[in-house]
């Protein structure tokens, strides 16, 4: 009988071998990268176009050009384009982040030469119907509704406008005011200047042949393209607000308190970038951290709470997130700080660093389980600029941090007087 009190063996994960990447340029310029991998009969085709500064453009425009790429085309209405998919198995999702938008596709292999056409139409031909037009903007509407509802959803945006200001690409949050004034024309002009002839990046992953290579190459990148090269990737935030100190939102009827609180950090390519890293996951980055010991086991102030570094492709934050009952609110607080300090002057002894060390290590082994996980490590890395091997030597980086870094980090990031805090309730 195995001695169920006995706790099993484990060995460390080293770094493991993530598989590489191929790229090259279509005949209109455009990269194409791509990773062959897993053994699904699955293909998943991205096609995605970086933001080109800081501010522009700007995400009240793009969100809805994006969204109305697949309302229909000079030859097809929504529901031919959706069937014409569907026929196939094709599955569409619009992306839409501050960093980049376009479009992602999953297909098998075999239907490619009959979805690809489709995929080009629609970056090329787009017609902007009104009537789709009317329902996205009250589909919208309604859902502004509801998350103006929602204390979560408040307080993340009075967080990222006081970091990053609300009129920048990390800041803004749709509102009321800007639904009520913007028209279709902006879109439509966005969509002629920013995607119809611009160009973008194309990454295929899952089950890649040289054969489908050559049927993206053949649909993609016969598209002409107005203007070469891409735009620079990294490209400076400039001196973007950051409101330290509290940020209050009343909301009547709400029994607790919603809390965001953080400040901006060091980014991927920072040097500290890995030490900030392994701080927040000793802080509350994972179930047993110090946060949810103290606060949620101990004193049992919320059910949860967690804090995150959050990594943007010009910018980084540190935000620790959680709800709390109205009376209980300047207790949290002081937890919090009490948290702070210890991590800022008692050195972390080495069986929680390891065991945190562990399971980060846990965490990104399991992000590399399907051939699209790997196929977005690849596409992050091309995105955000970053070199090609941050991946490879992930793990390693994690393991060099050490106690004093922790300690030295924690000095510098968890200043309580650069912290913005947003209560709403």
């Amino acid at each position: 009988m195995p001695d169920r009190k006995a706790i099993p063996p484990y060995k460390t994960i080293t770094s493991p071998v993530i598989p590489g990447s191929s790229m090259l340029l279509l005949d209109n310029g455009i990269p194409l990268h791509w990773i062959s991998t897993g053994d699904q009969e699955a293909i998943r085709i991205e096609c995605l176009f970086p933001a080109l500064s800081w501010q522009y453009p700007h995400p009240k425009i793009s969100f809805f050009g994006v969204k109305m790429l697949l309302e229909g085309t000079g030859s097809k209405s929504s529901a031919e384009i959706a069937r014409a998919l569907d026929l196939y198995g094709a599955f569409t999702e619009i992306v839409h982040t501050p960093d980049y938008y376009g479009l992602t596709i999953y297909t098998m292999p075999k239907f490619l030469p009959h979805v690809l056409p489709i995929v080009a139409e629609v970056l090329d031909d787009a017609s902007f119907p009104q009537k789709e037009w009317d329902n996205l903007l009250n589909i919208v509407s309604q859902q502004l509704k509801v998350n103006q509802e929602q204390n979560s959803w408040l307080a993340g945006s009075k967080f990222k406008a006081a970091l990053f200001g609300e009129s920048s690409r990390y800041g803004y949050s749709q509102n009321e005011a800007d639904l009520g004034t913007i028209q279709i024309e902006d879109t439509k002009a966005f969509y002629s200047a920013f995607i119809r002839e611009s160009p973008f990046y194309v990454f295929a992953s899952g089950k890649v042949s040289d054969a489908s290579v050559g049927l993206i190459g053949r649909y993609l990148g016969s598209r002409a393209v107005g203007r070469t090269p891409l735009p620079p990737l990294v490209s400076s935030p400039g001196r973007a607000p950051e409101a330290a100190g509290r940020i209050e939102v009343s909301k009547s009827g709400s029994s607790q308190y919603t809390l965001r609180m953080g400040r901006k950090a060091p980014g991927r390519l920072h040097p500290d970038y890995f030490k900030t890293l392994v701080t927040n996951e000793v802080l509350g980055g994972y179930f047993g951290s110090r946060l949810m010991k103290n606060i949620r086991e101990e004193k049992g102030l919320t059910y949860g709470i967690s804090s995150y570094l959050p990594a943007l492709r010009d910018s980084a934050y540190f935000m620790i997130a959680t709800d709390v009952n109205k009376g209980s609110l300047g207790e949290l607080l002081g937890e919090i700080r009490k948290e702070f300090d210890i991590l800022q002057t008692q050195t972390i002894a080495d069986k929680e660093l390891e065991r945190v060390k562990n399971v980060m290590s846990g965490e990104f082994a399991r992000s590399l389980g399907t051939a699209f996980e790997i196929g977005d490590l690849h596409q992050t890395a091309v995105m955000c600029g970053l070199p090609s091997s941050f991946y490879d030597t992930y793990l390693d980086n994690i393991r060099a941090v050490t106690a004093e870094d922790v300690q030295s980090t924690a000095l510098n990031l968890l200043d309580i007087g650069q912290m913005t805090e947003v209560v709403v309730g």
